[in-house]
């Protein structure tokens, strides 16, 4: 299990993460890069900023994105298999069928999530 929790002045960031459990938890934002990936747990939530994230395009995962008191989702543009839901503030959805589990909360911020 990897986790961070960043002070308020700063941003977390995780690139390419060994671990296949990850938690972080962030007052200011959260970046992390994750790469092609078809297992594991990956939690971001921040209290204010905004998440960047970064999947490789082959990756098989359930996304589940949630923005909170006046956050937004910004565009996305993935292989989706299966979207159950969609709005400014919430996204479910899958790539390659699920595998692993991506869970992305801001609470105010915007939520970016991309494909590489």
């Amino acid at each position: 299990i990897y986790a961070a929790h960043s002070g308020s002045d700063d941003c977390a960031r995780l690139r390419d993460p060994e671990a296949r459990q990850v938690e972080l938890v962030a007052d200011e934002g959260v970046e992390m890069r994750l790469g092609k990936i078809e297992s594991g747990h990956y939690r971001c939530e921040t209290r204010g900023g905004d998440i960047e994230v970064s999947i490789g395009i082959d990756s098989a995962c359930q996304l589940s994105l949630e923005a909170r008191e006046g956050g937004l989702i910004c565009p996305v543009r993935l292989p989706w298999s299966a979207l159950q839901e969609r709005s400014p503030q919430r996204l479910k959805g899958q790539l390659k069928g699920g595998g692993a589990s991506i869970e992305l909360i801001a609470h105010g911020g915007r939520i970016y999530l991309s494909g590489e």
